[in-house]
């Protein structure tokens, strides 16, 4: 379940801009394609996402979802997206996004 921290007005930013800081434990089940994830905005510009355990992600903006990369024990590539069904619910990701 995600939980919006904060959710500021982004002066630095421009305009009518926000940042919204909040973190989120992954699923218990990883579905191809990411999971949900609600920054609280509207539109979002730019987004930054850290997560532990060695896992690499980003926020997608058009589908509203969190995507989970890692290099795998049984991939030669360097990052490829998290098999379907990997259990990430020991991940913390945390997010941090500009918008409206």
């Amino acid at each position: 379940m995600a939980t919006i921290l904060k959710l500021l007005p982004a002066k630095s930013a421009g305009r009518g801009k926000k940042i919204s800081i909040g973190t989120s434990a992954g699923p218990s089940s990883y579905a191809t394609g990411g999971f949900t994830y609600s920054t609280g905005l509207t539109t979002v510009d730019v987004s930054v996402v850290s997560a532990n355990g060695g896992y690499v992600a980003y926020y997608n903006a058009t589908t509203g979802k969190i995507v989970v990369y890692w290099t795998g024990a049984t991939t030669s590539a360097v990052l490829a997206e998290v098999t379907a069904t990997t259990n990430l619910s020991g991940v913390t990701f945390t997010v941090i996004a500009i918008g409206s």
